[in-house]
């Protein structure tokens, strides 16, 4: 889904906006590239017709035609200038929910955004597209919002769409058009997310919009309801990242365990304690990182570098974070960003740090248990039959306590033994 872009505006206090042609000044300091591969570190101080004045670290200033900057430096001066006859008009600001706001081709569809507070017009940026079960609220939103802040994601969710709403594909693909075309995203790098039967629709999207990268799925499988037919599993593009995030006792566990079975190795799923809900803030960073960290890994696009630093940086310190109350967590993060493009300062640095967390008796247990609820998972729920999972079954609960014994003392625990529960009939 592409198109011309209408430029986005923000409406605030301390917005500063440009006319036409006017200079700009900016004080922030960026890698400036050439149309030769040439780079230098320099910030801009103006811009006047087709040339730029550039200032490097030493002082010195450097005029350069627009022309002879690579095509991503074009893309950021362009991104600067708004002609007042190609506005269209949003009222967000960073680091809060927005009001409702209607879609332009047809205002009867709507969605509630989220810029990042780091966000600025100048660059773009990806998107996370989220559907929820009982239509789209600001509330929706804030469960995310510590990820996206952290990771530097723009959120939107579609107010109509819904479970038992018959449109709810029209109201997402609208909410879909309409960030692309009023927004800086980078298409390419949007993800799709949602509960329950907005997680559904989010596996739609996917299948449905061929610039979805990801999937982060909670309280659902890979089964999409369609107005032609009942039920099936989506149709989803070779290479699309998937995380889900179920909770031990969700009524659709058996669904989700079968379709991780097909996904591929990549594909992650987390379980938390919970029946047939949303995850808490902590599992959707999680999840959320999971899902945009391997699709800037899996892309071979060399203009992703500056995000994929950023991604390094902002994981790193979330990993430190966590290594107090959950160790393993960081772990886990600490070794994927040993291997990950962009900075091989930061590889190193993760790498140090996987290899001191990795000694730690509870790193290992964790790391043992969390094998262990796969074990489990794949054996009691990876066939997908439901019938009677409502039910105790007093086989499956000995052989949960039984799995979880090793691990008393740790939240893996508590995993296990729920999941020899029933789940709640829904």
């Amino acid at each position: 889904m592409t198109g011309m872009k209408t430029r986005l505006v923000l409406v605030l206090a301390w917005a500063c906006l440009f006319l036409a042609g006017a200079a700009r000044a900016d004080d922030e300091w960026r890698t400036w590239k050439s149309a030769a591969g040439t780079e230098i570190e320099a910030k801009l101080v103006s811009k006047e017709g087709n040339q730029v004045t550039l200032e490097k670290k030493d002082g010195k200033k450097l005029v350069v035609k627009t022309s002879q900057l690579s095509v991503a430096d074009q893309e950021f001066l362009s991104a600067m200038e708004a002609p007042e006859e190609d506005l269209d008009l949003i009222i967000a600001e960073p680091g809060v929910v927005s009001a409702k706001i209607e879609c332009a081709g047809d205002s009867k569809w709507s969605y509630f955004l989220y810029l990042p507070k780091v966000f600025k017009t100048a660059r773009k940026w990806p998107v996370c597209l989220i559907m929820d079960p009982g239509g789209g609220s600001a509330g929706t939103l804030n469960r995310y919002i510590p990820a996206a802040d952290r990771l530097g994601i723009i959120l939107a969710v579609s107010v109509e769409s819904k479970n038992g709403f018959a449109d709810s594909d029209l109201a997402m693909m609208a909410m879909v058009k309409d960030v692309y075309d009023r927004l800086p995203v980078l298409e390419e790098m949007a993800i799709s997310s949602g509960m329950s039967g907005g997680s559904r629709m989010a596996y739609l999207m996917a299948e449905m919009e061929e610039n979805i990268a990801g999937v982060l799925a909670c309280g659902s499988g890979a089964g999409v309801y369609l107005k032609e037919e009942s039920f099936r599993p989506a149709k989803l593009r070779r290479g699309t990242v998937i995380c889900s995030l179920i909770g031990t006792n969700d009524f659709n566990r058996r669904e989700a365990a079968k379709s991780h079975k097909g996904f591929g190795k990549d594909a992650r799923i987390i379980w938390f304690p919970g029946n047939h809900d949303w995850a808490g803030e902590n599992v959707i960073m999680e999840g959320l990182a999971d899902v945009y960290g391997k699709i800037l890994k899996n892309s071979k696009s060399k203009e992703l570098d500056p995000l994929r630093v950023e991604y390094a940086k902002a994981m790193l310190a979330w990993a430190k974070e966590q290594e107090k109350g959950q160790p393993w967590v960081s772990c886990h993060w600490a070794e994927f960003l040993a291997s990950f493009p962009g900075d091989s300062a930061i590889q190193q640095e993760a790498a140090a740090f996987a290899t001191t967390l990795g000694q730690q008796t509870d790193v290992t247990n964790a790391r043992k248990a969390e094998k262990a609820i796969d074990d489990f998972a794949d054996k009691y729920f990876s066939d997908g039959d439901t019938k009677g999972d409502n039910t105790p079954d007093a086989s499956r609960e000995k052989a949960a306590e039984k799995a979880a014994e090793p691990y008393v003392g740790l939240p893996q625990a508590e995993i296990l033994q729920r999941m020899g529960g029933p789940s709640p009939a829904p």
